[in-house]
């Protein structure tokens, strides 16, 4: 994969998502995709770098989230990192989503949310040891 194209280093703390937002759509912007597009990721992003602080810190505010971009030919990649707790949904399993909206649950919205947004969704490990969440939209 190519070097990432940008980067943005934030302590785990949510009075830090608007900045990332503001990152992500002047990627967005920059890489040629549409202004929907561009709020799709955005708001795709929010949530993955929510999660990172919520539950892979558990809210503690010592902690830094990495968030990268990278530009493919037809890609724009963005990577959120840290090294909290962390979530695989294919490990761990996720609440289908009429199960979460049947029971009214205040929690669980997220990773479905995630899935419509973005193209391609991907959890993992990066190469430092960071927990990973990849997320891919095609540029068309």
């Amino acid at each position: 994969m190519a070097a990432p194209r940008h980067r943005v280093s934030i302590p785990s703390r949510t009075s830090e998502l608007a900045r990332v937002r503001r990152c992500v759509v002047r990627w967005a912007t920059e890489a040629g995709l549409t202004e929907r597009a561009a709020h799709a990721l955005q708001l795709a992003v929010d949530e993955a770098v929510a999660n990172a602080i919520e539950h892979g810190y558990k809210g503690r505010p010592d902690g830094r989230v990495i968030v990268e971009a990278t530009l493919g030919p037809d890609t724009l990649t963005v990577a959120v990192r840290h090294r909290g707790q962390a979530y695989d949904p294919l490990r761990q399993g996720a609440t289908p989503l009429d199960q979460t909206i049947a029971e009214r649950r205040l929690h669980g919205y997220g990773l479905h949310l995630m899935r419509r947004l973005v193209d391609e969704l991907a959890f993992g490990t990066a190469r430092s040891g960071a927990s990973e969440v990849r997320l891919t939209l095609h540029r068309r």
